[in-house]
C-alpha cells in the first residue's frame, strides 16, 4: 500500500505458517513475534467466515532508517490465523500507519481474507 508515492502498508501471506493443527498455538505465536516491539490490543477467538481461525489486533511504532517521516510513526496491525481446508496453519498479516486506513477499510480487508481450495 502507497500513499503519495510512500508505502504506509503491507499485507504479508505466510500459507504455512507453522506446522501442527492448533490454531490457538499458532495463535500464541504470531502474539510472540511482537512482543517486547509493541503491544497487543486484543484477541478474537471467532473471524467472521472462517470455522477455526483466531485475529490478534496489535500496534508499535514503525522502525524505519533514522530521518525517514515513517520512522516512529504510529502503525497498527492484525494478525489472522487459521486452518486451511488442508488443516495448514496460515497467517495473514496487515500492517497500515495508523493514519493510512480507516477502521471501516481495515474491516473490509479483514473480511475479504477467505480460504479456497
Amino acid at each position: 500500500m502507497e500513499q503519495d508515492g510512500q508505502p504506509v502498508g503491507r499485507i504479508s501471506l505466510m500459507p504455512e505458517f507453522v506446522e501442527g493443527d492448533d490454531v490457538y498455538r499458532a495463535a500464541a505465536l504470531a502474539i510472540a513475534a511482537h512482543e517486547g516491539t509493541g503491544s497487543i490490543d486484543g484477541r478474537k477467538k471467532s473471524v467472521s467466515g472462517a470455522d477455526d481461525a483466531e485475529r490478534i489486533n496489535y500496534s508499535f511504532k514503525a522502525a524505519a532508517e533514522p530521518g525517514s517521516p515513517l520512522k516512529d510513526a504510529a502503525v497498527r496491525g492484525v494478525d489472522v490465523v487459521g486452518s486451511g481446508q488442508d488443516g495448514q496453519l496460515f497467517l495473514v498479516r496487515i500492517n497500515a500507519m495508523a493514519y493510512a486506513l480507516s477502521d471501516a477499510q481495515l474491516e473490509k480487508v479483514i473480511k475479504s481474507i477467505s480460504v479456497a481450495e
